[in-house]
């Protein structure tokens, strides 16, 4: 049975190496590979979202995710037998407030394959990808209960952006479960600014 948990407000992380155009490197583990998508992963990826605790993806949830994906922005992590097993989207976010801010989406991996580094991987694919493609800022936003995604995202350097008590309160469990340091004034003065980035 699916754990529930009480709804809180999502977190809002950006990425604050944009301006230095640098993406640190993460490799997989041995087996597995990264690459983009190819035409017929679609069924594939849909059977890989059915396994996770996602709201149900159907054909017309992922047109609508596909339609803002960037080009070559589409990742996957393979195992040996070529199979699907991890994913991370490119998504474009435009509001006629910041027309280079782009989404890092749908980070997921099959419960069968976690801790062999595949969603360092694929999110470092992904910053890069916007990079090249001219992206100056870059954010996600997440569950608060998701705490190997938001150390992944901490460790790759995705920082919080902090805009409610509430929201503290939430870092702050977070930060102490993980053994992170909570740090919400080195992340204000490292982070962009709320104007750059969608909420």
């Amino acid at each position: 049975m699916a754990t529930i948990y009480p709804e809180k407000p999502q977190l809002h992380m950006v990425w604050t190496f944009a301006t230095g155009r640098a993406c640190p490197q993460f490799s997989t583990a041995d087996g597995y590979s990264i690459r983009t998508f190819q035409p017929g992963d679609e069924a594939a990826f849909l059977d890989l979202m059915a396994h996770l605790d996602f709201d149900p993806w159907d054909k017309a949830k992922l047109a609508y995710n596909l339609n803002k994906v960037i080009p070559e922005g589409w990742f996957f992590a393979t195992d040996c037998s070529c199979r699907i097993v991890a994913t991370a989207m490119c998504q474009h976010n435009y509001s006629g407030q910041s027309p280079f801010t782009g989404d890092v989406g749908w980070v997921a991996c099959h419960p069968d394959h976690r801790g062999k580094g595949l969603g360092l991987a694929l999110c470092a694919r992904v910053i890069q990808r916007f990079l090249e493609a001219g992206y100056t800022a870059i954010q996600l936003h997440t569950e608060y209960f998701r705490l190997p995604a938001i150390k992944t995202y901490l460790r790759i350097g995705f920082v919080p952006l902090i805009n409610s008590s509430e929201v503290s309160s939430l870092w702050q469990q977070a930060c102490t479960r993980l053994d992170w340091p909570f740090t919400p004034e080195t992340w204000a003065a490292s982070s962009l600014t709320k104007k750059d980035c969608i909420d």
